[in-house]
């Protein structure tokens, strides 16, 4: 009916991700910017299904690109940043981009979390806490905050609280790495409680 109508290509995508179609959600987003081929939110979400095929180089550059189209889209400053930051590189431009980011939406509870992910992979585990309980504040149905939370009270040595943040992690979705971390705290709980009986 609309065949020349991006945004109907736009929805479409947005189906392909739900159902974790990456490759036809890029097909589709591609498509759609043949139609008109400066959109932004198009031009996003290509990014987006890039990412998530692994495609990191050109996930970035369309993601740049973005900014270049409109340089107020916060999600593109957020989303090249957190990349950044879970490679654990170019952590002072990542650090850069989630500030510019959180200066349009700055209680963006996602964009919060990138901020204290970066500090976490930035060995700046006071101010990765302090950031990351307050991304938890604002959003606390996301696993992944939850699981940055406890991977930055578990370096701290702050066990019980990270095994709390794994277990709500864990109530929200299911992830198997979240659940070694939590197994790996327990069993050394039942080490130590097994070597202080023995004394």
């Amino acid at each position: 009916m609309f065949p020349d109508e991006a945004e109907v290509y736009l929805f479409l995508g947005f189906a392909y991700n739900h159902q974790k179609d990456y490759q036809n959600a890029l097909k589709t987003f591609d498509e759609g910017l043949t139609k008109d081929a400066e959109h932004v939110a198009l031009t996003f979400y290509r990014g987006a299904a890039l990412e998530r095929l692994g495609e990191f180089d050109q996930a970035i550059a369309v993601f740049r690109h973005v900014i270049e189209l409109q340089d107020d889209y916060a999600d593109a400053y957020n989303y090249i940043g957190y990349m950044y930051a879970e490679k654990g590189i170019h952590l002072n431009e990542a650090l850069e981009l989630v500030q510019k980011a959180l200066s349009f939406e700055p209680e963006n509870g996602a964009f919060v979390d990138s901020l204290g992910w970066i500090y976490y992979q930035k060995g700046k585990l006071k101010e990765a806490i302090r950031e990351l309980e307050r991304a938890v504040a604002l959003i606390d149905t996301d696993p992944t905050i939850h699981d940055h939370l406890g991977d930055a009270y578990n370096k701290s040595g702050d066990r019980k609280k990270a095994a709390e943040h794994y277990q709500k992690s864990l109530q929200i979705e299911f992830n198997g790495a979240v659940q070694k971390k939590l197994d790996a705290i327990n069993a050394d709980k039942k080490s130590v409680s097994g070597q202080s009986s023995n004394k």
